[in-house]
């Protein structure tokens, strides 16, 4: 936990650092945007910015950061039922390739890109069955709760690989589309696809 810590922390003092250094020759064609996003697997929403600063030719790199609101999951299994809410903040550096559209001022970029993640759940209330021994040598069933007022925090690491669409509204404004597949690499289950829409503006 503390290395995955000391991971998160240099992510993002590098997302920082880059923010701060960007040139003047290269801002006046970088692309910040506002977002708005959704993720399938845990199906919820959260805002964000992505700024994209060109490096070579027709790739950028593009650092962002995201928050997704905070949401209540519930489970009601045979075997166990809670009550957790969790938020979460993502923060990361994809690399695109820029594909300009004829005669308009639009592109499509694919990306690669690594991707970080901070969370926080607490488990307000919970339970789980137990099996305790019956004194006539039997077995028997019994709920045992669990839970806490507190927030946990937790980490995580995962790649994305995706699509990006930029769309010319005139006067330096763009309309902005992308879709990501993250890949979570420490448990497969929870891959999942980003939806993003958002306005961007090219300084």
């Amino acid at each position: 936990m503390k290395k995955i810590n000391r991971v998160m922390k240099k992510i993002v003092l590098f997302l920082l650092v880059v923010l701060c250094c960007i040139g003047t020759a290269q801002a006046q064609k970088a692309l910040l945007s506002l977002d708005g996003n959704y993720r399938t697997k845990l199906e919820n929403f959260g805002i964000g910015t992505q700024i994209m600063i060109p490096v070579y030719k027709k790739f950028y790199i593009a650092p962002g950061i995201n928050y997704y609101f905070e949401k209540e999951y519930k489970i009601d299994t045979g075997w166990i039922r809670s009550s957790t809410k969790a938020k979460i903040l993502n923060y990361g550096l994809d690399i695109h390739h820029v594909f300009y559209l004829k005669d308009i001022q639009s592109f499509v970029s694919p990306f690669i890109g690594v991707e970080g993640l901070t969370s926080w759940a607490k488990t307000k209330g919970g339970s789980y069955v137990g099996v305790p021994m019956l004194p006539q040598g039997g077995s028997g069933t019994k709920w045992e709760e669990f839970g806490s007022d507190e927030w946990h925090r937790g980490f995580g690491v995962f790649a994305n690989i995706g699509i990006a669409g930029k769309w010319s509204l005139g006067n330096n404004f763009l309309f902005n589309t992308q879709v990501k597949y993250s890949i979570v690499f420490y448990d497969m289950d929870f891959n999942h696809f980003v939806f993003t829409t958002g306005i961007g503006y090219v300084f």
